[in-house]
């Protein structure tokens, strides 16, 4: 706790810390998240000192120069300290390691059993680090082929919906968990938003408009706000809550102790605990909010909305990642193309016959 103190207090920020409080840090709140907030960071792994040092200066640059969350940061954080602590038997600064043994680490990260696309972030983080160095004048050249590390990235579809039965079960039981946990499934069973975002929901988020209701909610992956449509009763629910527990419009719907965003971490071990009291699935089922994601893209895909139109309603940048989020999407389009060809008119052949294939 002194240390924390001291780091906090001090006049100016002591940048050779090797464990920095980020509370000390005036970041923007659409850098942060503060469901889950990351309070510190750690160096003092590094045991070479000038290793270091430059890990300081890289992650100052990341805080300062970059707009990055500060999640993302972290993750930069801890693969690059991995890769230092690897090294930490060397004498010698990283910058001045033998390119063999750069090499021989990379290999490793290829060989060890993760997905070709974690392998491949792993060594563009690394890849980002030694561009840093160039720039900052440590090195004259990457000592390395990165393209040579790369792996060919295999999309392999994980179906993770919640089961019919599994989610018709925990709402038949909802009236036995606390309140608060009752509203924030509600809100991931029907809306689809991530359980951070359920967490980080305020008073002033909630429209009535000509008969429609409606959510906003920010996005801090986006860096963005998003309106969607909400069921009646889930906005009324949420007028009966505010009223209850006086909740302001710039209030966190779901409060911490001290008032602020309700931990994520909380909510998923609260959630996976009252799960198994309650014998969901007779005490099998474990809860993971991402999956209700899946279950409204695939309800809306399924329902005959455009892949377009669930892309935006969850918030992604991109159709190949909306793709993911439906489920069972390879047995539809076989089944629709099964479909189309058993109409006489739809056959190979008629279409032969038609003259409009040609060699």
């Amino acid at each position: 706790m002194s240390r924390k103190i001291l780091f906090l207090q001090a006049p100016e920020i002591n940048w050779n810390a090797n464990v920095w409080f980020l509370e000390r840090f005036n970041f923007s709140k659409e850098r942060m998240n503060p469901s889950k907030p990351v309070e510190l960071v750690s160096f003092k792994e590094v045991t070479n000192l000038e290793n270091q040092k430059i890990l300081q200066k890289y992650l100052r640059y990341l805080f300062g120069i970059t707009d990055l969350c500060i999640s993302t940061i972290r993750i930069k954080l801890l693969e690059l300290r991995t890769f230092l602590v690897y090294f930490n038997g060397e004498e010698k600064p990283i910058y001045e390691v033998e390119a063999e043994k750069i090499q021989r680490y990379l290999e490793s990260i290829q060989r060890q059993d993760t997905r070709e696309k974690t392998a491949n972030g792993r060594i563009f983080m690394i890849l980002q680090f030694y561009n840093f160095l160039v720039v900052k004048r440590y090195l004259k050249k990457i000592p390395f082929r990165y393209e040579y590390y790369l792996q060919k990235e295999v999309h392999v579809h994980n179906d993770r919906s919640v089961p019919e039965g599994v989610y018709t079960e925990i709402l038949s039981k909802l009236a036995e968990f606390p309140e608060h946990l009752r509203l924030m499934f509600l809100h991931l069973w029907c809306t689809g938003i991530r359980g951070s975002e359920v967490c980080t929901l305020t008073g002033d988020g909630y429209e009535e408009k000509d008969g429609d209701y409606w959510l906003k909610v920010y996005q801090v992956k986006m860096k963005t706000y998003k309106r969607i449509p909400i069921p009646e009763a889930l906005y009324k629910l949420v007028q009966v809550y505010k009223k209850k527990y006086q909740i302001g419009p710039e209030e966190y719907l779901f409060q911490n102790q001290t008032g602020g965003a309700f931990r994520y971490g909380t909510f998923r071990y609260q959630m996976l605990k009252y799960c198994e009291k309650y014998q969901i699935a007779n005490g099998e089922y474990i809860f993971k909010s991402h999956d209700y994601r899946h279950n409204l893209a695939t309800l809306y895909y399924d329902s005959g909305i455009s892949l377009q139109a669930v892309r935006d309603y969850l918030g992604h940048e991109y159709e190949e990642m909306t793709r993911q989020y439906v489920d069972y999407m390879p047995k539809k389009l076989e089944k629709a193309s099964e479909a189309y060809f058993q109409e006489e008119t739809h056959s190979f052949a008629a279409e032969l016959m038609k003259g409009e294939f040609h060699g």
